[in-house]
């Protein structure tokens, strides 16, 4: 019975080093794992390309209207300047005046509706980027949190390895050799406790002989149902 509880407090290491091995490996795995922003970043990329070809847009109006601008200036002042007398003439300059007058219009009616469309795209883009900044921002912070925890699961290993290594040495070896492959078995876990006659790893009852056997048998007893050694309770 003294050697049953013995491998119940080794359990009670192994677990807590399984615990710490498992964690590693999960911060190790998280570490630089930047995946979660990548859908973020390309929407915002996305958007930055809106906003960049909303503005182009603008920019390219903006030049047609100043070209048309020059022209009507150009047209209006050859108009006035008394060179042009002929009335045929005359009328002809003043339709093309009409004319330029009328398509700087439409590019200046296109204009107003791609501001709007810059205003909206500049904002979503805006929008986003605090977004992402937000989110990289708290991704650092579990970067370094987990960085921390790395290097303090790392700090208790050696303790843990140490007392686990101690435990081991006291235990009968054939009663440490179940253990092993008890717990490779299942999942970590070799010894449970037996409460009248259920196992605590099971919750479910044994035979009332098998009980009693557990109870006064020096030699490990193996639950029938989930195969953990019973320790009594």
């Amino acid at each position: 019975m003294a050697a049953i509880k013995q491998l119940y407090d080794l359990q009670a290491v192994d677990l807590e080093l399984d615990v710490r091995h498992v964690r590693l490996a999960e911060t190790g795995a998280a570490l630089g794992d930047d995946s979660a922003l990548k859908p973020v970043r390309g929407e915002v990329a996305r958007r930055k390309t809106v906003a960049q070809k909303t503005t182009g847009d603008q920019t390219n109006l903006d030049a047609i209207i100043g070209g048309y601008e020059a022209k009507i200036a150009q047209a209006e002042a050859r108009l006035y300047s008394g060179t042009v007398t002929q009335s045929r003439e005359l009328e002809d300059l003043q339709a093309d005046i009409a004319m330029l007058k009328r398509q700087r219009g439409e590019q200046e009616d296109l204009l107003l509706a791609v501001l709007d469309e810059v205003d909206q795209a500049q904002k979503s883009y805006t929008d986003g980027a605090k977004v992402l900044a937000k989110r990289e921002k708290a991704w650092l912070a579990e970067q370094e949190a987990m960085t921390e925890e790395g290097a303090r699961l790392e700090s208790e290993l050696p303790g843990l390895q140490a007392d686990r290594d101690a435990r081991a040495l006291g235990v009968p070896p054939p009663e440490l050799a179940l253990y092993e492959q008890v717990r490779k078995n299942h999942q970590g876990k070799a010894v449970a406790l037996l409460h009248g006659s259920t196992c605590d790893g099971c919750r479910m009852g044994i035979p009332n002989r098998l009980a009693q056997d557990a109870r006064t048998s020096e030699k490990p007893v193996r639950c029938s149902n989930c195969g953990l050694i019973l320790l009594v309770d």
